[in-house]
């Protein structure tokens, strides 16, 4: 059986709301493992990364910095990512715990 295609409308209410409950997944995902129980927040990341998969959700830099692709760990500064600035490459480089890279220019 064939999917239905939903409306222009519909899309757009679908996607604003996905957006929503992608910042709303990142920030319990923080606040829980700051809270100590890092598995559930890892499991928030997933389903973040699911959502925003499912409804095709472009996120901002801002976003897209608060957790882990290779792990889905949140980042938190000084706890679960090291920041450094790399004047060779002329980057920032956000180093997770699982040791992922992540490298932004800054030129």
């Amino acid at each position: 059986m064939a999917k239905k295609r939903l409306s222009a409308k519909k899309k757009g209410m679908a996607v604003s709301i996905a957006e929503e409950r992608v910042a709303i997944l990142l920030k319990l995902a923080r606040e829980t493992y700051l809270g100590g129980d890092a598995e559930l927040a890892r499991r928030y990341c997933r389903l973040a990364r699911k959502v925003q998969l499912r409804y095709r959700v472009r996120l901002k830099k801002e976003t897209a910095l608060k957790y882990c692709k290779k792990c889905f760990t949140p980042w938190i500064v000084g706890r679960t990512v090291r920041v450094r600035t790399n004047s060779k490459n002329k980057c920032v480089e956000y180093t997770c715990v699982c040791g992922r890279v992540k490298r932004y220019v800054y030129r």
